[in-house]
């Protein structure tokens, strides 16, 4: 399975699910990245990613995921490849964010925000002082990503000439996904998401999903965002997406 971004946060995911399921890391080089130009758009990105996954060696069908920005990518993928002829058995999509990522009001942002704290609250009511500590110290890193993601966002305007050469696959798909709105896809899609989530509206797609996709096969795994992919989650998260794929090949037969 060709599975879109870096591999060391599914290294237990992939451990898991060998030997009869491998995990193929894909991403874009730096090379790849500077041809792109902005304001970038999520159909640039999949362009380049399904021609890699092309030019592997790899025959298809495909099977392709990803986990958060990154599951859009593996869908958008997916939708290019069948675009250029090529089969794509399944797309697992991970914990995505809502679709259309656009501007959004800011009174709706307040609210966003006020929905977010209390879902991180009320969950650290239940945790002890060690489990709270780690939770913390996650959030802390969590915030430090949402204010990298403002100065790309402020910067984005400017970017050009060298900038372009050393700008970060984070970067580029957090710009992407911004701007970007899916388009419906007649193919087959797995949607797994986290039990613990926030209510805020961005990470709750699973409403979205079904107007846009027909073959939709949606269900929650434990663990947040994060912890989906830490033991003993990671086991389950493992199951399902095998549950999944062998319900597919049991409909091809």
């Amino acid at each position: 399975m060709f599975w879109i971004g870096d591999g060391q946060t599914f290294r237990h995911l992939s451990a898991v699910l060998l030997p009869d399921i491998e995990l193929v890391p894909i991403t874009l080089s730096p090379h790849n990245l500077a041809s792109l130009d902005p304001p970038f758009r999520m159909e640039e990105i999949a362009a380049l990613v399904s021609a890699k996954i092309r030019n592997s060696g790899i025959p298809g069908p495909y099977l392709v995921g990803g986990w958060s920005l990154n599951a859009l990518v593996a869908y958008e993928t997916a939708r290019r490849l069948e675009k250029d002829g090529n089969k794509v058995d399944l797309a697992i999509l991970l914990d995505p964010p809502n679709l259309g990522m656009g501007p959004t009001p800011p009174l709706r942002k307040v609210l966003h925000r006020i929905r977010r704290e209390l879902f991180h609250l009320s969950r650290l009511r239940h945790m002890t002082f060690s489990e709270a500590r780690t939770y913390l110290v996650g959030r802390i890193d969590w915030l430090k990503v949402r204010m990298q993601r403002r100065r790309w966002a402020a910067s984005a305007p400017q970017i050009s000439g060298h900038d372009q050469a050393t700008r970060s696959w984070e970067e580029t798909l957090w710009l992407a996904a911004t701007t970007y709105l899916a388009s419906p896809w007649d193919g087959h899609i797995c949607l797994l998401q986290a039990k613990h989530r926030s209510a805020d509206p961005s990470w709750n797609p699973s409403a979205e999903w079904p107007r846009l996709v027909i073959n939709l096969e949606a269900s929650v795994v434990p663990g947040d965002h994060a912890t989906m992919f830490e033991p003993p989650n990671v086991t389950e998260l493992a199951a399902s997406i095998r549950a999944s794929i062998a319900r597919l090949i049991s409909h091809q037969l």
